[in-house]
């Protein structure tokens, strides 16, 4: 695990008091769409190595992926993304976007279409695609997308099928909610989070609810003790080889 992040969705608050305690941040669709100043102020009072990610205007799967609109939200989302240094962009589709092949096509074509050299796309598939990961996570390989999910969310045997449960270097996950309901997590629900990373080199996982920050700092910190324990463990086979910022998240009052 090089660099695998740990944050909130749409978080409001102080923006010091949540970089001490994580080092990502997705940005709810208001957020996305603030003033070019708020943005630039957010990235230039926020530590240097967090990572704030913009969501792609939600205008952009109202239009299919196709036409002005949709051309337009790209437009403003790749300069949201230049002006917070952002690696990654997330698209949710809602449910009206269904799985049809004309929607296919559009999706693939929109996002084959030339990006930022390094940056990361994320994508939030509601309604039918939840009921066809297979065909979604092959959609995403075709359009170079990673798929936003839930693990937590996938039985046993789903998580040992590479078709269910994506493989690679990159990860995007989203926790929802504790299997069976609620949202208070358990150390096995952590820990097995933790072994499914394993050879994952970069990625964020998000948590999303407020009230789940809680968890979201306990899981960090579990993450940060194991990202140690490997390094220990990797020094220790060397050795024997050798022999608070006033800023905040929210638009300035005259934003949408």
């Amino acid at each position: 695990m090089s660099r695998i992040r740990v944050g909130c969705a749409g978080w409001t608050g102080r923006a010091a008091a949540y970089w001490k305690a994580f080092d990502v941040l997705e940005l709810s669709e208001a957020q996305s769409s603030a003033r070019a100043a708020t943005h630039r102020r957010w990235r230039t009072r926020s530590p240097a190595d967090i990572e704030i990610i913009p969501q792609l205007s939600p205008d952009a799967a109202l239009a299919g992926f196709q036409g002005a609109v949709a051309a337009r939200a790209w437009t403003d989302a790749l300069a949201t993304v230049e002006r917070l240094g952002a690696r990654t962009l997330w698209v949710r589709t809602p449910p009206s976007f269904r799985p049809s092949r004309e929607n296919r096509d559009a999706l693939t074509a929109f996002f084959r279409q030339e990006r930022p050299e390094g940056l990361d796309i994320a994508w939030r598939a509601e309604g039918l695609w939840d009921s066809q990961p297979e065909d979604r996570n092959a959609l995403c390989e075709r359009a170079g997308l990673l798929p936003i999910i839930d693990p937590l969310a996938l039985d046993e045997d789903e998580l040992e099928d590479a078709e269910v449960f994506p493989q690679g270097p990159a990860v995007y996950w989203r926790l929802l909610g504790r299997p069976g309901g609620g949202t208070r997590f358990s150390e096995s629900h952590f820990d097995l989070l933790v072994s499914l990373l394993e050879g994952r080199e970069r990625g964020a996982i998000i948590f999303g609810a407020a009230v789940m920050a809680g968890d979201a700092r306990r899981f960090r910190t579990l993450l940060q003790l194991a990202g140690q324990a490997v390094a220990d463990e990797a020094l220790d086979d060397d050795a024997e080889a050798d022999g608070e910022d006033a800023d905040d998240f929210e638009p300035d009052d005259e934003e949408t």
